[in-house]
């Protein structure tokens, strides 16, 4: 007499199957996640490789961009010596900005976020002429190698004269699309890093990052 096949162990392995294949989705889900999160050290790194420049909240903008799982820490010198290099090239324009925090592409190490400085002439600043009792202004920026720009006069102390025009222009790059906001955060946080370190005599009053939209 020909035995029948249980039924009870046709539909365990069916169950199985089912849960095999939900099981590897959700690896699947969890493994993009993972891309997308960074991890408590890559977060630390970041925010040690640009100390109170990009915080945790402005990392938390930018891992929405699709560009962040390709993102790491770039190039840039320290408040230290950027304020020597400025302080040694005033009131004269640096051949180059200085950066001062730098995220970028992992294998084309092209700009993603961060910010940079140099001396230049108040000529520059668009809009009305910079005031003579003007010491910020921020503007906002047009294109991720121009996400804003922070326009700073810096009374240096020894200087037998202070070019009434020449100011310090911190500038943002930002391909991750941080909101306008945290543009003017980083700048005004490198801003008062480096004209503290460089001595400026004059008080800058900064405007609130939260009131530059």
């Amino acid at each position: 007499m020909r035995r029948k096949r249980p039924v009870v162990s046709a539909l365990t392995a069916a169950l199985a199957c089912v849960a095999l294949a939900l099981a590897t989705a959700c690896s699947a889900d969890g493994e993009d996640s993972e891309k997308r999160t960074p991890s408590p050290s890559a977060t630390k790194g970041i925010t040690q490789a640009c100390p109170g420049i990009i915080d945790a909240q402005i990392i938390a903008e930018a891992r929405n961009s699709e560009l962040w799982p390709q993102t790491q820490v770039g190039p840039s010198i320290s408040i230290k010596q950027a304020a020597g290099a400025l302080q040694a090239a005033y009131p004269e324009p640096s051949p180059s900005p200085h950066r001062l925090c730098a995220l970028t592409d992992k294998k084309s190490n092209l700009l993603r976020l961060g910010t940079s400085v140099t001396w230049a002439d108040s000529s520059k600043v668009t809009g009305k002429p910079f005031g003579r009792d003007e010491t910020a202004r921020y503007e906002t920026g047009n294109s991720p190698s121009n996400a804003g720009t922070l326009w700073v006069a810096c009374h240096l102390k020894g200087a037998k004269e202070t070019p009434a025009r020449t100011l310090l222009r911190f500038t943002t790059w930002d391909a991750l699309k941080v909101r306008e906001q945290s543009h003017a955060k980083m700048l005004i946080a490198s801003a008062k890093k480096l004209t503290a370190r460089m001595g400026c005599t004059n008080t800058v009053s900064y405007p609130d990052p939260e009131e530059t939209v």
